[in-house]
């Protein structure tokens, strides 16, 4: 993982969302980036989009997190942040 990370700009969540998602985008992908810090313990100023969160960074083999259970609350949070968007935007 850290070899994976190596050399990379670190990104802060909003410039993140920014460089790699399109506009429409940008606001829920930096507020995923940021709930994401809650769940894992790597340094993702690192992270890029195509990075794959069990395989390549090793979530749950380094912090003992079970990719199901984080699956099952992130689809919680995903219809949460798509419900609050489209009220605050329309």
């Amino acid at each position: 993982m850290r070899s994976l990370m190596a050399g990379r700009k670190a990104y802060a969540p909003q410039e993140f969302a920014e460089r790699y998602f399109p506009a429409d985008q940008v606001k829920i992908a930096a507020r995923i980036r940021c709930l994401l810090t809650n769940y894992v313990s790597v340094d993702l100023a690192r992270l890029r989009p195509d990075d794959r969160l069990v395989q390549d960074l090793g979530i749950g083999q380094l912090d003992g997190l079970n990719p199901h259970f984080f699956c099952r609350t992130w689809n919680a949070h995903l219809v949460f942040l798509s419900q609050t968007l489209k009220r605050s935007i329309f």
